[in-house]
């Protein structure tokens, strides 16, 4: 197990100190912190510079600070000392222009940057540290129906998505293509959206307002409907991961929260529209792309060159049965069946209480072997990292 050494930055304050820890970090008396962890190899993603720390505190406090964003969950995680991010650097998994999510509350950055990508990062990113701290680890709730687990997934990282590129039309700090065009020619969201900018400016008389909501929009569409990375890859290996290798399914307690799967996420979606600077154009509703997802996970999965590893794989996939299987072929002690974190069942019951009053809250604190839920060897998947196009970068 990697031993880390971080270094704080409590940016309510800009106080900097220096912690070492054991192999893993305790949580740190601050809002957000900007820390380090060592690595062996640290040639790839390197230790921050002044300016690097300097740069991430800018681009906090302007997001933070954005009267636009007023429902954006990083105003809360700067203001609130009841809730903790932690951004760290150097993590040499991070590719130039990527950020990754782990473990509910940590936003892993690439060091050397500019302005505009850490702007660009954490608009995105704490996105889904706020989603973790408002409905707990959602990834592991492979108790609810296979097709609302996916919707659920797909749903979140295309509000996030679209926010990012709210960011980039909107903020003169965030690098953007001016000159490019002929946005249905384009495949990746950043270029599409600065080409339909592009274009709409060039072709229509709408106002900026206008047509920044048109382009998000389209963002919105594509992300949700598209079949792309998110439909034909991510969405079904975080799948593999809930239905394929999780047990959770299997607590009877849990069943409890099934038939709530798709008033979940519709509460999930009025959240994430809260956050959403701009409204979607009227018709992109909740019931607009639901009605149509059984469909394209159909489509998705005739797209796909993977047809073991689909959408439509996982919901028509025995995932109870499987797990049955990988339990008996252990010994009865050795059998785990993944509970949820007490304080995670305990937001799932206040978020389904809001949407059923008289619903009975899930309890199996006296249900099993509490050594079954030690919080310090749960293993949470990583999320696919987010990338923006660096100048001269056009990978994706």
């Amino acid at each position: 197990m990697t031993c880390y050494k971080e270094l704080t930055v409590n940016l309510k304050n800009l106080i900097l100190c220096c912690a070492l820890a054991a192999c893993l970090v305790a949580p740190l008396a601050a809002d957000i912190t900007i820390g380090t962890q060592t690595y062996p190899d640290q040639s790839v993603n390197p230790f921050p510079s002044a300016a690097n720390i300097n740069l991430v505190q800018e681009a906090i406090f302007l997001l933070a600070g954005d009267a636009r964003l007023a429902n954006h969950p990083i105003r809360r995680f700067l203001n609130d000392p009841s809730v903790l991010a932690r951004i760290i650097f150097n993590n040499p998994n991070v590719n130039p222009g990527g950020a990754i999510t782990r473990n509910l509350n940590e936003i892993h950055l690439h060091s050397n940057q500019d302005l505009s990508y850490y702007l660009g990062m954490l608009i995105h990113e704490f996105i889904h540290v706020g989603m973790a701290d408002k409905y707990g680890d959602h990834l592991s709730y492979s108790f609810l129906h296979p097709e609302d687990f996916a919707f659920m997934y797909l749903m979140e990282e295309a509000f996030a998505r679209t926010i990012d590129i709210w960011a980039r039309l909107t903020y003169p700090e965030i690098h953007s293509d001016h000159n490019i065009r002929n946005y249905m020619n384009q495949a990746r969201p950043t270029t599409i959206a600065d080409a339909m900018r592009n274009d709409l400016k060039a072709t229509t008389n709408m106002s900026e307002e206008e047509i920044i909501q048109a382009v998000l929009g389209e963002i919105f569409n594509v992300q949700m409907t598209f079949a792309g990375p998110y439909s034909l890859q991510h969405t079904p290996s975080m799948m593999a991961w809930a239905y394929g290798n999780r047990n959770t399914m299997l607590i009877s307690q849990y069943e409890a929260y099934r038939p709530y799967g798709d008033r979940l996420n519709r509460h999930m979606w009025n959240y994430l529209s809260s956050i959403l600077p701009v409204e979607l154009p009227e018709h992109m509703t909740y019931d607009h792309f639901r009605s149509q997802f059984s469909n394209n996970v159909t489509w998705w999965a005739t797209n796909s060159t993977t047809p073991n590893n689909t959408i439509l794989h996982w919901i028509n996939f025995d995932a109870a049965g499987a797990a049955r299987a990988r339990l008996a072929s252990l010994p009865e002690n050795q059998r785990d069946y993944h509970y949820l974190s007490l304080e995670d069942e305990q937001r799932l019951n206040r978020i389904i209480l809001e949407i059923d009053p008289f619903f009975t809250p899930v309890n199996t604190s006296n249900s099993h072997n509490p050594q079954q839920r030690p919080q310090s060897l749960i293993i949470l998947p990583e999320r696919p990292q987010s990338l923006i196009i660096l100048p001269g970068n056009n990978s994706r």
